[in-house]
């Protein structure tokens, strides 16, 4: 089976996120809560490691179809960061595979975060999949009605690092 790299929507990060919000209800995750039974439920599986290339470093999914893909993380990173490496996966699912799906019936899609970073596609579609990925994990509404609690908060209540909380924190409105 050949799979097709995610190409980019295009659509603005404003457009992305109410994207995120929908697949957020859909998928009825609340707030800090595990990912693992939402991937489930829409027929995805969580594996760690096991792709056989330094890609799955960074976080990789490989979709056969909407409801048969894999995620794959790291075996050496914290739950936390595996957390926005999965909303960062499903961002590629739901934003990037339907093209892809609409171009060939039997086409397949493999994202990974090893990307030429001189293709600016495939840095829009990663910039794309990590938009979605805060988005999912930090509702924008929620984050701006915890944002005086400052980012360690945000970090704790979220279930995300304290880096993403800062990132989300300072590009909220923009």
């Amino acid at each position: 089976m050949s799979f097709e790299a995610p190409s980019p929507t295009f659509l603005s990060k404003t457009q992305v996120e109410e994207y995120a919000g929908k697949v957020t209800d859909f998928l009825g995750i609340g707030i800090g809560e595990p990912l693992e039974p939402a991937v489930s439920k829409v027929g995805g599986t969580i594996l760690f490691g096991g792709m056989g290339d330094a890609e799955v470093d960074g976080g990789a999914i490989i979709v056969r179809d909407f409801n048969d893909f894999e995620i794959h993380l790291s075996r050496m990173t914290s739950p936390i960061r595996d957390r926005f490496t999965i909303a960062h996966e499903l961002g590629h699912l739901y934003l990037h595979f339907p093209a892809i799906k609409s171009s060939e019936t039997g086409a397949a899609m493999k994202a990974t975060r090893s990307i030429d970073i001189t293709d600016e596609d495939q840095k829009r579609a990663e910039w794309e999949a990590n938009w979605f990925a805060a988005a999912l994990l930090m509702p924008r509404d929620a984050v701006r009605e915890y944002a005086a609690q400052g980012a360690n908060y945000i970090a704790a209540r979220f279930n995300v690092s304290l880096q993403a909380a800062n990132i989300r924190l300072n590009n909220i409105d923009s």
